[in-house]
């Protein structure tokens, strides 16, 4: 396995913006690697944009709960109601894209 490395950026870095939001969209349904993504990617980058002082939003299409069967991710909110005027950026966690293993990534969680 492989893990991806990113940098974070305080919040008056992030491209001049002056939101301390970032929306972060995980994928939904079921996926034999589910808790990896929920445990060891969302969890590690909310961990490090918190530390860099963001506030860490996170929605999906339907809103409803990520629930693995070990790990879980229950305060989620509706795309549909995201403004996203209010957030310094997007990030999908990369077990959040493709096809496989899992779900396919809605066509609404790609256009935004």
């Amino acid at each position: 396995m492989s893990l991806s490395c990113f940098s974070v950026m305080g919040p008056t870095e992030a491209l001049g913006q002056s939101s301390k939001k970032v929306l972060m969209i995980p994928r939904e349904g079921y996926s034999s690697d589910l808790d990896l993504m929920i445990k060891m990617e969302v969890g590690v980058m909310n961990m490090l944009l918190k530390k860099a002082g963001f506030q860490v939003d996170i929605a999906t299409t339907s809103g409803q709960a990520i629930l693995g069967s070990t790990e879980k991710i229950e305060k989620v909110m509706r795309l549909m109601d995201i403004d996203l005027d209010g957030y310094a950026g997007i990030i999908m966690p990369c077990m959040a894209v493709g096809a496989g293993p899992g779900p396919a990534v809605s066509q609404d969680a790609i256009a935004w």
